[in-house]
């Protein structure tokens, strides 16, 4: 039983890192600004 607790307590553990990786990940992408590419324009 023990062995199963440590298993259990070790998959939140990944799981919680990867939540928290993933929501740094998307905060920095919505925060961080975005560079467009300028308009070059026509050669018509």
């Amino acid at each position: 039983m023990r062995t199963v607790l440590g298993l259990l307590e070790l998959v939140f553990y990944v799981c919680s890192i990867l939540a928290l990786s993933a929501g740094v990940t998307y905060l920095v992408v919505k925060i961080s600004p975005m560079k467009t590419a300028k308009r070059q324009p026509d050669k018509t």
